[in-house]
């Protein structure tokens, strides 16, 4: 399959490339560094901003599936999330290309209810406009007619990779390291068992 990462210079977004490339996947980048990050890779590169529609479309050509890995520039961007997805939505669209995967986080919609007591103080101090923008970047995919997956992702940690993820919408979450979750992406996007719906993951 041929999968365009959007994000793919940050921590899990170049996890996710390698892992689908290891899997035998056709592997493009996209983000603001990928010629020089990806230099000695064999992946096709497209170096761009997620908020240039143009450079969007152009990393989007003839791939067949899409991950999103993008975050926040910081605790206050309310851009980067919502904008990218409208440009990633209107690419793919128009291009006829379906599949989307895309990290959102623990604690949006729903899932607020599965995170523990001290996520919400520190989510509802620090990160509030964080979640607010995942939240539009899952309705903004929602409304598209793609076939999307959220996946609401624990706490992040650089922990190894254990290969034990627990994926539902009633356990609570805690943590995972960001090699279980790259592994996640990459499972997901050949499945259909999430089609259209949010998945929250933690570390099993």
């Amino acid at each position: 399959m041929k999968i365009l990462v959007v994000g793919a210079t940050g921590k899990t977004g170049e996890l996710a490339q390698r892992k689908a490339v290891a899997e035998g996947h056709e592997v493009a980048v996209f983000g603001h560094s990928v010629e020089q990050r990806y230099k000695n890779d064999p992946v096709a590169k497209t170096q761009g901003d997620v908020l240039d529609s143009a450079a969007v479309a152009a990393g989007v050509t003839r791939q067949d599936a899409v991950f999103v890995c993008l975050g926040p520039v910081n605790l206050r961007d309310r851009v980067t999330l919502t904008q990218g997805a409208h440009n990633i939505c209107k690419a793919m669209q128009a291009q006829g290309v379906e599949r989307v995967v895309f990290i959102s986080a623990a604690g949006v919609g729903d899932s607020w209810r599965l995170i523990p007591w001290y996520s919400k103080l520190l989510f509802s101090a620090l990160l509030k406009t964080v979640l607010q923008e995942h939240a539009a970047e899952e309705a903004i995919f929602a409304e598209s007619g793609l076939n999307w997956t959220a996946v609401r992702a624990a706490v992040l940690t650089n922990a190894p990779a254990s290969g034990h993820i627990l994926a539902s919408n009633t356990d609570r979450t805690g943590t995972i390291p960001r090699g279980d979750l790259a592994q996640y992406l990459v499972a997901q996007v050949a499945g259909r068992h999430n089609a259209r719906v949010p998945i929250s993951i933690t570390a099993g």
